[in-house]
Parts: C-alpha cells; sequence; structure tokens
C-alpha cells in the first residue's frame, strides 16, 4: 500500500473515532455506520490500492472524510442538545446511512484485478492527457524550435520538430 492510501485511511479512522461514546442510541448508530463505513473502504483498498488515484474515487473517499467531520459536529450537537430532536435525528440517521452508502460505492469499484496488464494499460490510458494538451504541447514544442529551423538546422531542432508532429500531427 502506498503512502498516500496509509494517509487517507488513517484520515478516515481517526475521523471515524473522533465520534463521540455516547449511551444515546442514535449516536452508538451513527457511530458503528462510520466504523462500517471506513472498515468497507479499508477493505476495498486492499483488495485494490489504486482506489485512491485520482482517476479514481479518490474524489469519494475525501468526500468520505468530509461527511464523517460532519457527522461528528452533528453527534457532538446531539450530545449536548443543541439542535431540536427531531430534526437532529433525521439529519444523523441520513448522514450515518449516506457515509456507509458512499462506502459500498468506492467499494463497488475496486478491481481485484487492478494489477493484470489489460488494466494497467487501461488506467495508463486515463492517465494520458487529453487531446487538446497533447495539441498545446506540441505547438509549444514547434514555436521553440521554429527558430533553430535554419537552411541546415541542428539534428536535435530536426529531432523536436519531428516529435512534435508525433505528439500532435499538424492540421492539414
Amino acid at each position: 500500500m502506498i503512502s498516500r492510501d496509509i494517509d487517507l485511511l488513517a484520515e478516515l479512522r481517526r475521523a471515524e473515532a473522533s465520534l463521540p461514546d455516547s449511551e444515546v442510541p442514535l449516536i452508538q448508530r451513527a457511530r458503528e455506520r462510520s466504523r462500517e463505513a471506513v472498515d468497507i473502504v479499508t477493505a476495498a483498498v486492499a483488495v485494490d490500492p489504486t482506489l485512491s488515484d485520482a482517476d479514481r474515487c479518490c474524489r469519494d473517499i475525501d468526500l468520505l472524510a468530509e461527511l464523517l467531520c460532519h457527522l461528528r459536529v452533528l453527534a457532538r450537537q446531539a450530545e449536548q442538545h443543541r439542535l431540536a430532536a427531531d430534526e437532529l435525528e433525521a439529519e444523523l440517521e441520513a448522514l450515518s446511512a449516506r457515509v456507509v452508502e458512499l462506502a459500498r460505492r468506492i467499494a463497488a469499484a475496486a478491481l481485484p484485478d487492478w494489477d493484470a496488464p489489460a488494466r494497467i494499460r487501461e488506467r495508463s490510458e486515463r492517465l494520458l492527457p487529453s487531446r487538446e494538451t497533447l495539441e498545446e504541447i506540441a505547438d509549444r514544442l514547434r514555436r521553440a524550435v521554429q527558430p533553430a529551423l535554419l537552411s541546415h538546422p541542428a539534428p536535435e531542432a530536426v529531432r523536436l520538430a519531428a516529435l512534435a508532429d508525433q505528439i500532435a500531427p499538424r492540421q492539414a
């Protein structure tokens, strides 16, 4: 597991553990659900460590961490009876159910064969820059090399001009 995975999972575990211990059943249920959500994501990342990559479920994992922090705030408010009971119960129920739902969505995206050559190739394709970005890179390289393309150009100038055409052929 890469260090980003370890950091993300540790952040989730800290957020989950920060929910208050309470005798209030509503808060206990929220704490149990948050623990379940973190356990689900931890197991999913163990199966597929690419889940936390930017091109996969990173946003959902970050969202889960935010929701767990919000759940902590609501649980503490409930413990201190700052909100009306009905409003608080509905909010805590909905949010604690949402964290489990989100964790299950993250887990559903886990690919047990993430390290198979075909999956690695798919991931490589997803990580490639967009066509527009490649065209911009090629145009910048062409502009940078253009002054060196004299009547007898340096071999490096010719090589770089050809490379620009390989990156993104000129539009005819």
